[in-house]
């Protein structure tokens, strides 16, 4: 059952409490029954009632935290957002999803959230690491398509902002792998960074991307205070050029991105130094 698949359906309601109950769909020939779990911000819908309440705490408290750290005015999520949890990873693949992914947010339209249509999936394997990776990411993606409001959200700060609320595992293992292409020689300038809009096809190239733009985000997001880094979404989202943006912030009139690529390498070689 993937996300853009046309099929026929039929819901039907068993309420278990306000806030939990089962639905059953009619989908090739045969009902598939699931458990779901109605929060203020989500439907969590899976096979686990355990896993679908945790899941649904989890992913109330990340969404508050995430749109009140990083959006310029704190205001209520607007819509409710399906998480839909596999079984497994086959069940995860053979409803859509590509099988590189861990998870994935889409924006898809459907009949049962309203205007909001936000769906994010992922599957039980390795839970742990689901909950404190990828579903802050999804969420973050969720939440910045929110604020963009249908913009055009640059490819790098979308999985840049997504990665810096992953676990601190998640994000150091990025900056070691971010260290090892820069000792190689193999690094994005940032001109080229800021103005990719198709994620890369070759599996170095593509994690060169996400490694580059998550370490420049958290280098924006260290050396800009938490004020500052709201502005710089918002300019962002006004469709500045980053030169202009880097100006604004920095009341320097000869910052550009130029700047930014040397101080964010200096930066990334001083660290290196400090952990030998």
């Amino acid at each position: 059952m993937g996300l853009r698949s046309v099929f026929y359906y039929i819901i039907f309601f068993i309420f278990i409490n306000n806030s939990i109950y089962s639905e059953s769909f009619y989908v090739n020939n045969q009902y598939v029954h699931k458990i779901c779990v109605n929060s203020k911000y989500f439907v969590v819908r899976g096979h686990n009632a355990e896993v679908c309440r945790e899941v649904s705490e989890i992913a109330n408290n990340y969404l508050v935290n995430i749109v009140s750290n990083f959006l310029p005015q704190y205001a209520e999520f607007p819509h409710k957002i399906l998480i839909k949890i596999f079984q497994d990873h086959k069940s995860y693949v053979d409803a859509g999803n590509p099988e590189w992914s861990g998870g994935i947010y889409d924006h898809t339209p459907i009949l049962a959230l309203g205007p909001g249509r936000n769906i994010i999936s992922f599957y039980e394997g390795m839970l742990e690491r689901q909950l404190k990776d990828t579903l802050p990411h999804e969420i973050t993606h969720c939440v910045l398509n929110e604020y963009f409001g249908g913009r055009r959200i640059p490819l790098w700060l979308n999985e840049g902002l997504a990665q810096s609320v992953e676990s601190f595992a998640s994000q150091n293992k990025k900056r070691k792998t971010m260290n090892d292409f820069i000792k190689k020689g193999k690094h994005l300038s940032l001109n080229k960074l800021f103005v990719v809009k198709n994620y890369p096809k070759k599996k170095e190239e593509i994690s060169l991307f996400y490694c580059k733009s998550h370490s420049i985000t958290r280098y924006l997001i260290e050396h800009l205070d938490k004020d500052n880094f709201k502005r710089f979404l918002s300019l962002v989202k006004d469709g500045l050029p980053m030169d202009v943006i880097l100006k604004a912030l920095t009341n320097d009139k000869n910052a550009s991105v130029k700047k930014l690529q040397e101080a964010w390498l200096k930066s990334i070689i001083n660290e290196e130094r400090k952990t030998r």
